[in-house]
């Protein structure tokens, strides 16, 4: 297992909305197989540019466990979540 930080990016969305993309994100983590070692929010932010006709975005920070062969599919799972509007994972040494 190796250490990964996910970071994701909402749109403007109701707070149950919110909560249940967050609840979706830590199922799919933990149907892998991994684990989540923190999560964080750290509010909303303009964001740079315009991504799907947003100006600002609600970021959150996963530091999580995986096996390296689930990382594929957990990068399928979250480009299928529409109102995702950006996320990134990167390995942690």
């Amino acid at each position: 297992m190796r250490k990964y930080e996910l970071v994701c990016i909402l749109g403007s969305l109701d707070e149950m909305a919110k909560k249940e993309i967050i609840k979706k994100i830590k199922d799919f983590i933990v149907d892998l197989g991994g684990k989540i070692e923190k999560e964080e929010g750290l509010g909303v932010k303009k964001l740079v540019y315009r991504i799907k006709k947003q100006t600002e975005g609600d970021y959150f920070l996963f530091l999580i466990e995986l096996d390296s062969k689930a990382v594929g599919k957990l990068d399928e799972k979250l480009k299928r979540e529409e109102n995702l509007l950006r996320y990134l994972l990167v390995r942690i040494k």
